[in-house]
């Protein structure tokens, strides 16, 4: 059948009732394509510009659609066969003539014109689906990888949280927070030889802090020397580290002096050493590097704050204690380089980790 205003509308296998002509006295009048699949068409006496009722509502998997006529339903607008159809959203609109192409060689065995709700081209059985088909495959084997990952992400976050509650609840070891570098120096000791900061490397040092003479004012810092070297020189396993202890003196570096003060003291020479320089280089090593006050000003009459500190055979200050206690400050020194001991001892291979993971979670004393 051929539309009477030249336009040709092929029919091959489809009922009459299906295409309706134009009539050529109304030239603008369009054909009305409704239902194709399980509907029939309609003449139409709408002009072009009138409204148009119907509306898709299903695509199938091939690309043809049916249709139900609802009179309050939005129309497809453009594109009818054989390009793209568009949902208008609002109310009813029109089809154009240039919309529509021609439909040659429809044989009775198709359900109707194939139409595209997005990109205009009909979907068959081709090659582009079988790369769609592909695609949700890779899709589907990508979602099956995220599975693991996220069952390996969770679990590894569980460790750690428990990680974090053996620690903070149970502390399964102590260490010795790691404050800073101590300071580099050369002191004179009390048999005019020379102390140096690299003396101490390999070992566990405690020093103390007090000017020379100065009578019942230092008897307490000479007693807690005394203490913790018999605690830790009896007690305490350093491994092959060894344990060394020096009194710096903050107004003093005549030999002479410093050995008075030494016997004073109660300090032998080996363990325990009494050294001092002069103010510029005290200066330098006790109030900047040691951070420990004083004011020798007067050198008969120094004011300081009574300070013990423990340096690690690395260099590094792993404790400080300004100001004293209600327990003996010989008991926690003691205890504090038997906990330094053990790091030393027993900080190796895989047990390393366990002791950094107890720097990391402040498992302090």
């Amino acid at each position: 059948m051929t539309a009477n205003d030249g336009s040709r509308i092929g029919v091959d296998g489809l009922g009459a009732n299906f295409v309706d002509s134009v009539d050529v006295k109304r030239s603008n009048e369009m054909p009305i394509v409704e239902d194709l699949v399980f509907g029939g068409a309609s003449r139409s006496s709408l002009g072009a510009g009138d409204r148009l009722p119907g509306q898709v509502d299903g695509v199938s998997d091939l690309g043809s659609f049916a249709s139900d006529d609802r009179s309050r339903d939005n129309p497809l607008e453009n594109d009818v066969v054989g390009a793209g159809a568009s949902r208008d959203g609002e109310t009813a609109g029109v089809l154009r003539s240039e919309g529509i192409n021609a439909v040659d060689d429809v044989g009775a065995h198709d359900s109707g014109a194939l139409l595209e709700l997005g990109g205009g081209e009909a979907r068959g059985k081709g090659k582009a689906h079988e790369e769609d088909s592909g695609q949700a495959v890779h899709g589907a084997e990508s979602k099956k990888g995220i599975g693991p990952i996220f069952k390996g992400a969770l679990t590894l976050g569980v460790l750690i949280v428990i990680a974090v509650m053996a620690f903070a609840i149970l502390e399964p070891v102590q260490v010795l927070p790691r404050i800073r570098l101590a300071p580099g120096f050369a002191l004179t000791d009390q048999s005019g030889g020379v102390v140096t900061s690299e003396d101490g490397k390999g070992a566990v040092t405690l020093y103390a802090f007090a000017p020379v003479g100065c009578g019942a004012e230092c008897d307490s810092i000479n007693s807690t020397m005394a203490d913790v070297r018999e605690l830790v020189t009896t007690s305490v396993d350093l491994g092959s580290a060894d344990f060394r202890m020096v009194t710096v003196a903050l107004n003093s570096d005549s030999p002479e002096e410093l050995a008075a003060a030494a016997v004073a003291g109660g300090a032998d020479g080996e363990v325990w050493r009494w050294a001092g320089a002069d103010d510029e280089v005290l200066d330098d090593v006790v109030g900047g590097g040691f951070r420990v006050f004083f004011d020798s000003s007067d050198p008969d009459d120094v004011s300081f704050d009574p300070t013990f500190v423990i340096v690690d055979g690395a260099g590094l200050i792993r404790g400080e204690y300004p100001y004293a206690t209600i327990s003996s400050d010989a008991d926690r020194l003691s205890r504090h380089i038997e906990i330094l001991g053990e790091e030393i001892l027993y900080a190796k291979g895989n047990n390393a980790l366990i002791y950094e993971a107890a720097h990391i979670f402040l498992c302090y004393p």
